[in-house]
Protein backbone atom coordinates (compact mmCIF):
# COMPACT_ATOMS: atom_id res chain seq x y z
CA UNK A 1 0.00 0.00 0.00
CA UNK A 2 1.28 3.58 -0.72
CA UNK A 3 1.51 5.86 1.55
CA UNK A 4 -0.31 8.46 0.39
CA UNK A 5 -3.24 6.16 0.56
CA UNK A 6 -2.00 4.97 4.33
CA UNK A 7 -2.47 8.69 4.91
CA UNK A 8 -5.66 8.88 3.68
CA UNK A 9 -7.13 6.05 5.77
CA UNK A 10 -5.65 7.85 8.40
CA UNK A 11 -7.24 11.17 7.59
CA UNK A 12 -10.62 9.07 7.39
CA UNK A 13 -10.40 7.52 10.40
CA UNK A 14 -9.37 10.57 12.44
CA UNK A 15 -12.93 12.21 10.93
CA UNK A 16 -14.70 9.54 11.66
CA UNK A 17 -13.56 9.36 15.24
CA UNK A 18 -13.81 13.51 15.37
CA UNK A 19 -17.94 12.82 13.97
CA UNK A 20 -18.43 10.44 16.40
CA UNK A 21 -17.18 12.64 19.39
CA UNK A 22 -19.11 15.37 18.34
CA UNK A 23 -22.46 13.35 17.58
CA UNK A 24 -22.27 12.23 21.42
CA UNK A 25 -21.42 16.16 22.34
CA UNK A 26 -24.62 17.08 20.74
CA UNK A 27 -26.85 14.36 22.25
CA UNK A 28 -25.50 14.96 25.79
CA UNK A 29 -25.98 18.66 24.95
CA UNK A 30 -29.57 18.38 23.80
CA UNK A 31 -30.18 16.45 26.94
CA UNK A 32 -28.88 19.06 29.12
CA UNK A 33 -31.24 21.48 27.45
CA UNK A 34 -33.82 18.99 28.45
CA UNK A 35 -33.65 17.80 31.78
CA UNK A 36 -31.41 18.43 34.71
CA UNK A 37 -27.57 17.06 35.09
CA UNK A 38 -28.34 14.41 37.59
CA UNK A 39 -31.02 13.22 35.78
CA UNK A 40 -28.97 12.55 32.68
CA UNK A 41 -26.46 8.83 32.52
CA UNK A 42 -24.32 7.63 30.14
CA UNK A 43 -27.08 5.00 28.86
CA UNK A 44 -29.33 8.37 28.29
CA UNK A 45 -26.83 9.64 26.18
CA UNK A 46 -25.54 6.78 24.37
CA UNK A 47 -29.35 6.12 23.34
CA UNK A 48 -29.61 9.85 21.92
CA UNK A 49 -26.55 9.78 19.79
CA UNK A 50 -27.35 6.27 18.32
CA UNK A 51 -25.04 4.25 19.91
CA UNK A 52 -24.21 1.30 22.12
CA UNK A 53 -23.01 1.53 25.57
CA UNK A 54 -19.82 -0.30 24.31
CA UNK A 55 -19.18 2.13 21.30
CA UNK A 56 -19.48 4.53 23.57
CA UNK A 57 -16.92 3.67 26.02
CA UNK A 58 -14.61 3.72 23.18
CA UNK A 59 -14.57 7.72 23.37
CA UNK A 60 -15.30 8.29 26.97
CA UNK A 61 -15.61 6.33 30.32
CA UNK A 62 -18.20 8.75 32.31
CA UNK A 63 -20.96 11.22 31.27
CA UNK A 64 -18.48 13.36 33.22
CA UNK A 65 -15.29 13.29 30.52
CA UNK A 66 -18.29 14.34 28.18
CA UNK A 67 -19.41 17.54 30.04
CA UNK A 68 -16.02 18.48 31.01
CA UNK A 69 -15.60 18.80 27.34
CA UNK A 70 -18.32 20.86 26.87
CA UNK A 71 -17.32 23.53 29.62
CA UNK A 72 -14.08 23.53 28.18
CA UNK A 73 -15.63 24.30 24.49
CA UNK A 74 -17.85 26.73 26.38
CA UNK A 75 -15.00 28.16 28.52
CA UNK A 76 -12.75 28.81 24.79
CA UNK A 77 -16.24 30.62 23.48
CA UNK A 78 -15.90 32.80 26.41
CA UNK A 79 -12.16 33.20 25.73
CA UNK A 80 -13.12 34.14 22.21
CA UNK A 81 -15.40 37.16 22.99
CA UNK A 82 -12.86 38.42 25.84
CA UNK A 83 -10.42 38.89 22.57
CA UNK A 84 -13.38 40.62 21.01
CA UNK A 85 -14.78 43.05 23.34
CA UNK A 86 -11.76 43.87 25.45
CA UNK A 87 -10.07 45.66 22.51
CA UNK A 88 -8.92 48.33 24.51
CA UNK A 89 -8.25 50.18 27.94
CA UNK A 90 -11.28 51.25 29.61
CA UNK A 91 -13.16 52.48 32.90
CA UNK A 92 -14.14 49.56 35.55
CA UNK A 93 -17.44 50.32 35.02
CA UNK A 94 -17.71 49.25 31.46
CA UNK A 95 -15.39 46.58 31.99
CA UNK A 96 -16.93 45.08 34.66
CA UNK A 97 -20.58 45.33 32.32
CA UNK A 98 -19.02 43.73 29.40
CA UNK A 99 -17.59 41.10 31.36
CA UNK A 100 -20.57 40.14 33.29
CA UNK A 101 -22.59 40.35 29.91
CA UNK A 102 -20.08 37.81 28.63
CA UNK A 103 -20.29 35.36 31.23
CA UNK A 104 -24.31 35.77 31.18
CA UNK A 105 -24.91 35.22 27.35
CA UNK A 106 -23.35 31.20 28.44
CA UNK A 107 -26.07 30.11 30.52
CA UNK A 108 -24.78 26.22 29.50
CA UNK A 109 -21.31 27.19 31.13
CA UNK A 110 -22.65 28.88 34.29
CA UNK A 111 -24.45 25.48 34.53
CA UNK A 112 -21.60 23.18 34.51
CA UNK A 113 -19.02 25.72 36.28
CA UNK A 114 -20.53 24.49 39.75
CA UNK A 115 -19.85 21.17 38.76
CA UNK A 116 -16.48 21.48 37.53
CA UNK A 117 -14.30 20.70 40.95
CA UNK A 118 -17.27 18.52 42.65
CA UNK A 119 -17.87 16.16 39.72
CA UNK A 120 -16.45 16.94 36.05
CA UNK A 121 -12.78 16.38 36.86
CA UNK A 122 -13.39 13.84 40.04
CA UNK A 123 -14.72 11.72 37.63
CA UNK A 124 -12.93 11.62 34.64
CA UNK A 125 -9.66 9.41 34.61
CA UNK A 126 -6.34 10.59 34.91
CA UNK A 127 -4.94 11.46 31.40
CA UNK A 128 -8.64 13.30 30.69
CA UNK A 129 -8.48 15.10 33.89
CA UNK A 130 -4.79 16.05 32.65
CA UNK A 131 -5.75 17.20 29.54
CA UNK A 132 -8.26 19.42 30.49
CA UNK A 133 -6.23 21.21 33.28
CA UNK A 134 -4.24 22.03 30.38
CA UNK A 135 -7.00 23.24 28.22
CA UNK A 136 -8.52 25.30 30.93
CA UNK A 137 -5.39 26.96 31.45
CA UNK A 138 -4.72 28.17 27.77
CA UNK A 139 -8.12 29.51 27.94
CA UNK A 140 -7.45 31.51 31.02
CA UNK A 141 -4.17 32.69 29.88
CA UNK A 142 -6.59 33.58 26.54
CA UNK A 143 -8.78 35.96 29.18
CA UNK A 144 -6.18 37.01 31.25
CA UNK A 145 -4.21 38.85 28.10
CA UNK A 146 -7.40 40.39 27.22
CA UNK A 147 -8.10 41.41 31.01
CA UNK A 148 -4.91 42.97 30.34
CA UNK A 149 -5.40 44.95 27.39
CA UNK A 150 -8.81 46.59 29.13
CA UNK A 151 -6.88 46.86 32.59
CA UNK A 152 -3.31 47.56 31.35
CA UNK A 153 -2.58 48.76 35.41
CA UNK A 154 -3.01 45.03 36.29
CA UNK A 155 0.57 42.83 36.48
CA UNK A 156 0.06 39.04 34.94
CA UNK A 157 -0.24 38.06 38.08
CA UNK A 158 -3.00 40.04 39.37
CA UNK A 159 -4.68 39.46 36.08
CA UNK A 160 -4.32 35.69 36.61
CA UNK A 161 -5.60 36.18 40.07
CA UNK A 162 -8.88 38.17 39.00
CA UNK A 163 -9.62 35.48 36.07
CA UNK A 164 -9.43 32.60 39.27
CA UNK A 165 -11.55 34.98 41.04
CA UNK A 166 -13.98 35.12 38.51
CA UNK A 167 -14.19 30.98 37.74
CA UNK A 168 -14.39 30.73 41.51
CA UNK A 169 -17.49 33.24 42.14
CA UNK A 170 -19.34 31.66 39.26
CA UNK A 171 -19.46 28.59 40.70
CA UNK A 172 -20.41 29.60 43.96
CA UNK A 173 -22.86 32.85 43.26
CA UNK A 174 -24.47 31.02 40.22
CA UNK A 175 -26.15 27.92 42.25
CA UNK A 176 -27.13 30.35 45.22
CA UNK A 177 -28.72 32.49 42.69
CA UNK A 178 -31.05 29.85 41.66
CA UNK A 179 -34.09 29.58 43.73
CA UNK A 180 -37.59 27.74 42.57
CA UNK A 181 -40.67 29.63 43.22
CA UNK A 182 -41.28 27.45 46.81
CA UNK A 183 -38.27 28.54 47.53
CA UNK A 184 -38.84 32.31 46.60
CA UNK A 185 -42.35 31.83 48.16
CA UNK A 186 -40.97 30.56 51.59
CA UNK A 187 -37.98 33.73 51.69
CA UNK A 188 -40.92 36.45 50.85
CA UNK A 189 -42.90 34.95 53.31
CA UNK A 190 -39.84 34.95 56.32
CA UNK A 191 -39.06 38.18 55.57
CA UNK A 192 -35.34 37.14 54.74
CA UNK A 193 -35.31 38.74 50.85
CA UNK A 194 -31.91 40.64 51.62
CA UNK A 195 -30.22 37.03 52.02
CA UNK A 196 -31.21 36.71 48.02
CA UNK A 197 -28.65 36.67 45.75
CA UNK A 198 -29.05 38.21 42.37
CA UNK A 199 -26.41 37.16 40.66
CA UNK A 200 -25.44 40.22 37.63
CA UNK A 201 -25.48 42.56 40.59
CA UNK A 202 -23.46 40.57 43.20
CA UNK A 203 -21.06 39.46 40.37
CA UNK A 204 -20.87 43.63 39.33
CA UNK A 205 -20.33 44.14 42.89
CA UNK A 206 -17.67 42.08 43.66
CA UNK A 207 -15.33 42.97 40.71
CA UNK A 208 -16.01 46.64 40.83
CA UNK A 209 -14.65 45.68 45.06
CA UNK A 210 -11.86 43.56 43.89
CA UNK A 211 -10.50 46.03 40.90
CA UNK A 212 -10.53 48.94 43.21
CA UNK A 213 -8.89 47.43 45.94
CA UNK A 214 -5.36 46.58 43.66
CA UNK A 215 -4.47 50.01 44.14
CA UNK A 216 -5.77 50.71 47.66
CA UNK A 217 -2.23 49.15 48.99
Amino acid sequence: MDMSKQNWQRARKSEQVEQRINDLLGAAEKLFRAEPYDNITLQKIARAADFTLSNIYRYFKTKEEIFLKIYIADLTDIADGACSVFNNEMSIGLFTERLTNLIEGNKRFLELSPLLAVSLERNSSGEVYRNAKLQIAEQAERIAAAVAVARPEMTPEETMDFIKLCLALIAGIWPMSQVSETQLKIIEETGLTRFRINFNSFLKDTIKIYLAGLRVN
